[in-house]
């Protein structure tokens, strides 16, 4: 399995994934209008991929800035319910959070944490994210929709200094 920036040609391929693992109701119009922001603030998609076909992605983005410390977001993560369980979450999360810590090491800046945030009734990605990260503190807010629905946040920090 290979981790690798997104090409910009593979934005539908990505998308469908997408589609079909967290949103459904997402639409490619959308999808390009936010990959293709500019500025300091534009996200940074790789991608899995395992004998040429993209398995999985994952996009961070710039959450916060003060002075020279930045504060990442997961946007999104998703792999194809076919090659689930398989560690290529695991892998694409600290694979991307490696390359895009340098890249910003690299623009000046110095990334203090990451900030996730899923749905309390995603039970799975719950699990994932308890598993896959080496140190959190997590914070639930419950029937945060109308639906019931609440939102687990999940704050991983870099200030470990080295």
């Amino acid at each position: 399995m290979k981790i690798r920036k997104m090409k910009e040609t593979e934005i539908e391929e990505v998308m469908k994934i997408e589609q079909q693992e967290i949103y459904p109701e997402l639409t490619l119009e959308k999808i390009k209008d936010w990959m293709k922001e500019e500025g300091l603030f534009t996200p940074q998609c790789f991608v899995a991929e395992e004998g040429g076909a993209i398995v999985g992605f994952i996009v961070l983005s710039p959450y916060d800035i003060r002075g020279d410390e930045l504060l990442l977001e997961l946007s999104a993560i998703a792999v194809k319910q076919k090659t689930q369980r398989q560690g290529i979450g695991k892998n694409l999360l600290n694979t991307s959070l490696v390359e895009v810590r340098k890249h910003w090491l690299n623009a000046g800046f110095k990334v203090t944490g990451l900030l996730i945030e899923t749905c309390t009734d995603d039970k799975e990605a719950i699990a994932f994210y308890e598993k896959v990260l080496p140190f959190f503190q997590k914070e639930v807010f419950e029937k945060t929709w109308s639906d019931e629905e609440g939102i687990v946040f999940y704050f991983t920090s870099f200030l470990v200094r080295s």
